[in-house]
């Protein structure tokens, strides 16, 4: 945000490259291992030939069973602790609305939705080249949600009121 009198930019920073890459391969260690106890759970298991045992998620229920965790588990997690998922959070980095206003449950979840676009192809270089080239770092799905990712111990400087 600019101060249109005084010329100064009173934006946070935004958090850097490595910080959320780190937070966001945590989050997902985090996010495989529930959706590995789940199927060890719900799913069927089999005797392979060499003796070990394994565990498949079929069908309907196997699709249900990895997609609704990941649409509500992160989007939650932010909406409910600050903009901080659990990696945001060891790194001190969260998210907020590009007014810099707590991140609401729908616009996370409109930022999650397009992991898929920012992840998967390319391993991630999508994302990497889109967070490089614009002002505020943000992925596909910040600038779709209109959500950024800052330092979580930044405090906005004192205003001078008359």
């Amino acid at each position: 945000m600019n101060d249109i009198l005084t010329g100064f930019d009173y934006s946070p920073p935004p958090a850097s490259r490595l910080k959320r890459w780190v937070a966001c391969f945590i989050d997902y260690v985090i996010y495989f291992t529930l959706i590995g106890f789940s199927a060890s759970i719900w799913g069927d298991r089999h005797v392979n030939i060499d003796g070990s045992v394994s565990w498949e998620l079929n069908g309907l229920p196997g699709f249900l069973a990895i997609v609704i965790p990941w649409l509500f588990f992160f989007p939650a997690i932010e909406s409910f602790n600050s903009g901080q998922t659990i990696g945001k959070a060891l790194f001190r980095i969260k998210t907020v609305h590009d007014d810099f206003f707590k991140v609401s449950f729908g616009s996370s979840f409109v930022k999650h939705m397009f992991d898929l676009i920012d992840f998967l192809p390319l391993f991630g270089i999508l994302g990497l080249l889109v967070t490089t080239n614009n002002k505020y770092r943000q992925r596909i799905g910040d600038l779709v949600a209109k959500t950024v990712v800052i330092d979580a111990n930044y405090t906005p400087p004192a205003q001078n009121t008359y």
